[in-house]
C-alpha cells in the first residue's frame, strides 16, 4: 500500500534534525588539552539542551519527561555556568511554589499534575524526599549567587521557609529527619542487589540536607535583611548539627555511616567538629582507596565528591577520578561513544550488555554536575556570595596532573570573566585572566611566594594595577580591578 503524498523511497538525507530547548544563551566555555574531557563538557552541555525544554526534565526520551526536583538542584550550578538559566529557573521555581503542599512539602517533580506514574503504595508519599524537596532552597540560593538578583530570592523566600518548617514538623524529633520515604543516594554503586537506593542511610542523608537547607535559608534571610529570622535559623541549624553528631558520629569522631557519600555530605555541609573533620578526610581517603580510587556515589554524593576532594587537600585524587576511562567514571561513558550524560554509570556494561531495558537513560544530566568542578576548581572561576552575581570574582585555578592547559570563560551580568592557564617548562604556570568593568577580582595562586610571581612581565610588588596582596597560609591572594592580566609563577605539580 502506498501512502498518498509520500514517496515510495524515503531518503534519510531529506530529513534535518532540529534541537528544541528553551531559549537560553550559552554563557560558559571550557576547553583543555584533553580531547576526552572536551567531549565530556560537550556531553554535559547537550544533556542540558536536551532536557531544558520549558521544565528541567530528568530525561527527554521515556515516559517520565518530568521536572524532577532532585536532578534540577544537583545540576543547577553547572547549568548556570553553561547557559543563562535565570529566566528559565525563575519560571520553574514559581511552578514549584504553586505546587508546594499546604504543609510545605514539595512534590518529586514540578509541575505536578498527578502521581499516576507511581504505584498505588507510593502515591500518598510521592513528595518531600530529602535532596529532592531541598530544591526549594538550593535552587533559589544558587541563582542568587550566580546572578545576584534579590527579587527572585525574595519571591522564593516564603517557599524556602515552608520547606524547612515541613521538615521540622516531621516525626517526634524536630532536629533529625528520620521519617518518610527518601530516594537516598539514588543509583549509587554501593546499593544492595535489586535496589536503586545506595548504601548511605536515608536518615543520614535526610538530616544532612535538613541542616544544609536551614543554613541556606539563614543566608537568604541575611541577604534580605530579615535579621531576626536569620538568628532563628542560625539557632535551628546549631540544634540540627548537634543532633546529627550525636546520632551519626562516634565519640571518637568517626562517621558511623561508612560510605563515600556519607563522608562527602558531612564535609561539604560542614557538619563536623574540626577534629572530626580531619578524621573524615582520612576516612574518605581510605574509602576511595578501598574502591581502587574510583567513585561509588550516586545522585546525592556525586555532585559534591570532586569539590570536597579539592577543598580537603586531595585535589590530585579529584583529577584521578576525572581521568579514569574504565568503569565507573565520566570518561568511561565518553569512550563508549556517549554524546550526552548517562543515568547509570554502567548504562552500557563493559561487556556490551545494557544495564537494564526499563530504566536506562542515555540523556540524564544529573552526573553532569561535574561541570561545576571544571569551572570552579580546574579553571577556578567562582562567584562571591557576599557580592553575588560576579560583582566580586574569585579566580583560583587549581592545575593538576593530566592537563597541560585550560581555557575557560563565563559571560556574567557584568561581562566575560576569563581564566586560562598553561603549564610551561620547568613546572611554571602562566595564568591569564580577564576581569570585567565595574567588578573586582581576587586571584588566588596556590603554593607560591610573592617574589617568584611575575605580573605582566614585572615583579608583583612593582605592578601598578594591583589593589592589594595578601599571603594566607600557602596561598597568595592578589586583588585586582577590571582589566586583562597575565601571571607567571613556578609551582610543583605531580605527574599523572
Amino acid at each position: 500500500m502506498k501512502l498518498i503524498g509520500f514517496p515510495e523511497v524515503i531518503n534519510l538525507q531529506d530529513f534535518t534534525g532540529v534541537v528544541l530547548h528553551s531559549h537560553m544563551e550559552q554563557t560558559g566555555e571550557f576547553k583543555c588539552s584533553s580531547p576526552l574531557v572536551n567531549q565530556l563538557h560537550h556531553n554535559i552541555l547537550w544533556g542540558q539542551k536536551g532536557n531544558f525544554l520549558d521544565v528541567p526534565t530528568d530525561c527527554p526520551q521515556r515516559d517520565e519527561r518530568l521536572g524532577w526536583t532532585g536532578d534540577a538542584q544537583m545540576f543547577i550550578r553547572t547549568a548556570s555556568y553553561l547557559m543563562n538559566t535565570a529566566p528559565f529557573f525563575t519560571k520553574w521555581l514559581r511552578d514549584l511554589g504553586a505546587d508546594q503542599r499546604e504543609d510545605g512539602g514539595i512534590p518529586f517533580y514540578v509541575p505536578n499534575p498527578s502521581s499516576d506514574i507511581f504505584s498505588n503504595d507510593m502515591q500518598d508519599t510521592a513528595h518531600s524526599s530529602a535532596a529532592w524537596g531541598d530544591a526549594a532552597v538550593i535552587c533559589p540560593w544558587t541563582l542568587y549567587e550566580m546572578y545576584g538578583d534579590k527579587r527572585l530570592l525574595a519571591e522564593q523566600y516564603e517557599s524556602m521557609k515552608r520547606w524547612v518548617d515541613y521538615i521540622y514538623n516531621q516525626g517526634e524529633k524536630p532536629y533529625l529527619w528520620n521519617t518518610g520515604f527518601h530516594f537516598g543516594d539514588w543509583l549509587a554503586l554501593d546499593s544492595k542487589p535489586d535496589s536503586y537506593i545506595g548504601a548511605t542511610d536515608s536518615d543520614y542523608v535526610a538530616t544532612a540536607f535538613y541542616a544544609y537547607s536551614v543554613s541556606l535559608t539563614r543566608k537568604a534571610a541575611l541577604a534580605l535583611a530579615q535579621n531576626e529570622e536569620a538568628a532563628h535559623y542560625g539557632e535551628l541549624h546549631d540544634h540540627i548539627v548537634k543532633a546529627f553528631r550525636e546520632e551519626f558520629v562516634t565519640p571518637s569522631g568517626r562517621i558511623a555511616v561508612p560510605t563515600q557519600t556519607a563522608v562527602v555530605l558531612a564535609l561539604h555541609f560542614d557538619l563536623l567538629e574540626e577534629s572530626g573533620r580531619e578524621r573524615a578526610i582520612e576516612q574518605l581517603s581510605k574509602l576511595m582507596a578501598e574502591a581502587n580510587n574510583h567513585l561509588t556515589t550516586g545522585f546525592v554524593g556525586t555532585p559534591y565528591l570532586n569539590p570536597v576532594l579539592s577543598e580537603t587537600g586531595q585535589h590530585e585524587l579529584a583529577y584521578t577520578l576525572l581521568f579514569h576511562e574504565d568503569y565507573p567514571s565520566w570518561l568511561y561513558q565518553v569512550t563508549q561513544g556517549a554524546t550526552t550524560i548517562w543515568e547509570h554509570w554502567d548504562g552500557i556494561k563493559e561487556d556490551g550488555r545494557m544495564w537494564s531495558a526499563d530504566m536506562n537513560s542515555f540523556n540524564h544530566y544529573a552526573y553532569g554536575s561535574i561541570g561545576e568542578w571544571l569551572y570552579r576548581y580546574v579553571a577556578g572561576i567562582r562567584a562571591d556570595e557576599e557580592r553575588p552575581g560576579f560583582q566580586a570574582i574569585h579566580i583560583e585555578p587549581q592545575p593538576g596532573p593530566g592537563l597541560e592547559w585550560v581555557e575557560a570563560s563565563v559571560e556574567t551580568m557584568y561581562g566575560k570573566v576569563v581564566s586560562s592557564w598553561t603549564r610551561q617548562e620547568q613546572g611554571e604556570i602562566q595564568l591569564s585572566v580577564v576581569v570585567p568593568v565595574n567588578t573586582t577580582a581576587t586571584v588566588v595562586l596556590p603554593n607560591v611566594v610573592s617574589d617568584t610571581v611575575l605580573l605582566d612581565g614585572a615583579a608583583l610588588d612593582q605592578a601598578s594595577d594591583v589593589n592589594g596582596i595578601h599571603l594566607k597560609a600557602d596561598q597568595l591572594q592578589v586583588m585586582l580591578g577590571s582589566g586583562s592580566y597575565t601571571f607567571q609563577y613556578p609551582v610543583q605539580l605531580t605527574e599523572a
